[in-house]
């Protein structure tokens, strides 16, 4: 399996970020010093048959949506770090599981896990057929955020789709592209586009070139990731922008297995043409990851990264778009 949320499926750690109750009706952003309230939107709307606009909270700083498996209902991660479809062992029982795989775990671990085809998934009236989905104990999560967790949304669900996750108005909005990647509903997406980034593919990870205090480095985007993550390997020059604030638990997929990490903030990176400011990271050895992927990531981009953007990714064009955050 070359699912990144099948190796990572959460980062705990205790540091003070913002956070959004269940059932509050606004949200507050710290922008440029003063505290913005942003109304949201918790009814999805069918717009077309190319396009669903559907709201999302936020569980911890899991991306949370809702969608529908052969008539179970229930809450799903959106994780863009999750090659496809994964599904929660704790309510998906033996009757799901098709195969079985060994895979190895980011901590060096091994573990058995199963896979299977589903005949629907049902995403805010939009519907996949046959969907391929992973089945592995998601149970630990659950207890950590309490709340129900059916399972992740990946990469193969919305890979023909142009994906826009709007922190600003706290929605997703999905619409199908044609080969070269332009839309086909022309009114999904209406606000300007203010900046935009290229990207290359690693599986099904989208990996940015960045710089850190003129050290080239390459980040992958894992809107699964709760913390952005950096390479405890590479070179001293980089690691010298690193603050070492606490030490942060990291799990495994099935929670067996964690380590402690070194967690901080994380200077002087710029993605492209794209300044970022301090950013909560931890700090770890990404060496399993990179096997897994045939990759060299040198860090991770997580929602520390997409929190106070309205970011689309367009995966034919291979490339990020900025909305103007109004």
């Amino acid at each position: 399996m070359k699912s990144l949320s099948g190796i990572i499926a959460a980062i705990l750690l205790c540091l003070p970020f913002f956070a959004l109750p269940a059932g509050k009706q606004t949200a507050s952003l710290v922008l440029g010093g003063a505290q913005v309230t942003l109304p949201i939107q918790y009814k999805a709307n069918y717009l077309s048959p190319f396009t669903i606009r559907a709201p999302f909270r936020l569980a911890g700083r899991l991306i949370i949506v809702q969608a529908e498996i052969e008539g179970q209902k229930g809450n799903f991660i959106l994780d863009t770090g999750s090659e496809k479809l994964v599904l929660n062992a704790k309510h998906f029982g033996s009757g799901w599981r098709d195969e079985r795989s060994i895979k190895v775990g980011m901590l060096g671990n091994v573990e058995k896990e199963h896979s299977c085809l589903l005949r629907n998934l049902t995403w805010q009236g939009m519907s996949f057929k046959k969907v391929k989905a992973d089945v592995i104990d998601l149970s630990h999560i659950e207890k950590k955020k309490n709340i129900p967790i059916l399972g992740l949304i990946g990469y193969e669900i919305f890979k023909d789709y142009e994906l826009l996750i709007d922190f600003q108005l706290r929605q997703v909005v999905l619409t199908r592209t044609n080969e070269a990647g332009d839309r086909l509903d022309n009114l999904a997406i209406i606000p300007p586009m203010v900046d935009s980034l290229s990207f290359s593919l690693a599986q099904h990870i989208a990996v940015l070139d960045g710089n850190i205090d003129g050290h080239d480095v390459a980040f992958g985007l894992d809107s699964g990731a709760e913390y952005n993550l950096l390479n405890r390997k590479l070179d001293r020059e980089v690691l010298k922008n690193f603050e070492a604030i606490q030490h942060a638990v990291i799990h495994d997929a099935g929670g067996r297995a964690s380590t402690e990490q070194l967690a901080g903030k994380l200077y002087q990176l710029s993605i492209q043409n794209l300044s970022c400011p301090g950013m909560p990271t931890v700090l770890m050895n990404m060496e399993n990851l990179n096997r897994v992927l045939q990759s060299r990531l040198d860090g991770l981009l997580g929602v520390e990264f997409l929190a106070n953007r309205r970011t689309i990714i367009n995966y034919k064009k291979k490339k990020l778009y900025f909305l103007e955050w109004e």
